[in-house]
Order: structure tokens, then sequence, then C-alpha cells
């Protein structure tokens, strides 16, 4: 592989979470990683973080770290001041700005939530469509949003999108497959929409494509989902009918019946990513959704 950085150094910022960590359980036999936590390094914090990669001199960066609460983000809207804008905004711009004057590679981790997901500009989006502002998207979509322009300011950094991450198994939290058959287990799966539509992320597949993206530099905007799009109703129906053995249980709703009372913004209608552009660049194909869940219901790791 020409240009290749197998067992490179790789720093990795938020890797203890559930996307970060299932990255770095598969790639350990590929890469050096150094997954320092907030305690050893505040990435806000410009000199520290400066100090900090100076000593440790990585050839890759990876910025899993983000605040990712939908609804704890929309507390600090239009706060600029406020620690959601400092990680999710400011901090991937601090990281690029010394990637870019130490050569180092910085892949900033992203979200489908840069997108409206609205009637007026539906998805779903491929990987130059235009991310949305601060008018109309929710807060921690536009945090991020100002995170991927920052990462992108200095050429050469590549952004990965990502949308509802799934993996088999991580105590710490549920992601939305493992929610859904909490929720189904306990008698407390709310109605699911109808017509909302989404695609999801298998971590496992995103750490293949991370691989390739940090072992060659490659530059850019690249999408990891499902090569296909689903609903929440019909992902759920599936989901529960594989892993617990029982159909017709889930409930139906709509999306406009849904979002009353509630700020649309906050839940994308007409999301998704389309991921044609990073299969073909990236020389990976994607699973369907439903290989997702046959392969997350195979490993019999379900909580």
């Amino acid at each position: 592989m020409p240009g290749s950085l197998i067992m490179a150094k790789i720093i990795t910022f938020g890797a203890k979470g559930m996307v970060g960590s299932r990255v770095l359980e598969l790639l350990g036999k590929d890469f050096e990683f150094v997954a320092p936590d907030e305690r050893e390094v505040d990435i806000t914090k410009g000199e520290k973080l400066k100090a900090y990669l100076g000593k440790e001199k990585p050839q890759v960066i990876i910025n899993f770290a983000a605040i990712t609460d939908v609804n704890t983000c929309e507390t600090e809207r239009e706060n600029k001041e406020g620690i959601v804008w400092k990680v999710n905004a400011l901090a991937p711009g601090y990281l690029s700005e010394l990637s870019h004057k130490n050569n180092f590679f910085m892949v900033q981790i992203s979200t489908d939530m840069v997108f409206p997901g609205s009637e007026e500009d539906s998805g779903p989006y491929d990987e130059s469509h235009k991310t949305g502002n601060d008018q109309n998207l929710a807060w921690y979509g536009a945090s991020k949003a100002e995170g991927e322009a920052a990462s992108l300011g200095e050429e050469g950094n590549a952004v990965v999108r990502i949308i509802y991450p799934a993996r088999a198994h991580f105590p710490q939290k549920l992601d939305y497959a493992r929610k859904i058959l909490a929720l189904h287990d306990e008698g407390k799966l709310y109605p699911m929409l109808i017509n909302q539509q989404m695609n999801i992320t298998y971590i496992d597949e995103l750490a293949e494509a991370l691989k390739v993206i940090a072992s060659r530099r490659l530059s850019g905007i690249y999408h990891v989902a499902s090569a296909d799009l689903t609903t929440p109703y019909e992902f759920a129906s599936y989901l529960i009918e594989k892993a617990r053995g029982v159909k017709n249980v889930v409930q139906k709703n709509t999306f406009d019946e849904f979002i009353k009372g509630r700020d649309r913004r906050r839940y994308p209608q007409f999301g998704g990513l389309k991921v044609e552009k990073t299969q073909l660049t990236l020389g990976v194909q994607f699973s369907s959704w439903r290989e997702i869940v046959d392969s997350l219901i195979s490993s019999l790791q379900f909580e």
C-alpha cells in the first residue's frame, strides 16, 4: 500500500466512548494508539493541546470527542462560550491548526446531524452536500458543522460522518439498536415512526474505513453508513423479530403526530447518508441495514 502508515502512532481523543473504544479494539494490531482522556489533556485549551502533541508527536490524530446528547446541546443554544461549542466546534479547529503546522494527518468524526433533514433540503445526502446552519439545525448539528469547517480549513485533513452508530456490546451506553431492544424487553417501547428516513453505521465497518483513510492519509469527506435506508418502524420490527422471535409488536406513529410541540430541528425527517462515493474511493462495500442487524445478533452480545 503506497504511503502506508500501518503501525503509525495515532492519538485519539474521545476514544473511551462507544464508537472510539470499538475502533481501538479492532485496529489495535494495525496502529500504535495513544488514547488520553480529558484529565490528561483538555482539547478545548489550545496551548495545553499544543504542548501535549509536541511531546507525543503522532503521525495521525482521530478526534472522536464530542458532546452528542441533542437535548443537552440544545440547553446551550446560541451560546458560543458554552462547553458544547468549545468541544464540538472550536477544539477541531485547534487540532486542525496544529496538525497543519506539524504535518500530522487529522480525521474528524462527524455526524449526519450537520444536515437539516427537512422537506426543503432533504436527504439522503452525498459527501459534497452543503451542511446546514445555526438556524435550521439542532445546536448539536450546528456545532458539529462548525467543527467540520474548522477541520477542513487546513488542506489535507479528513471528515468522516456517521449516523446512529451500532455495536454489539458496550455496557456503558446503549446504542440505537440495543436501546430499542431494552425498551421492548421492559414493555416500554414507544410507537416508532413510519415516515422518517434513516440509515445506521456499523462501527466495525467504520473501523475498516478509518484503517484505509488513516493508512493512506486520504483527505476529504467520507460517509460510513448502511448502504440502504430504512425507517425507525421498519428497523425496530426487523430487529425485534430477529433478536426476540416475535412479530407485529411494534406500534406505528407518524412524524407529523410525533413532532407536535417539538422543535423540528432536533428531529430530521428526511435524513440519511449516501455512501457510494466513499465506497468507491476507499474500495469498500458497506452492509445493508438488515445485514448489520444480523451481524449484531449473531455476535450473541446483546445485553
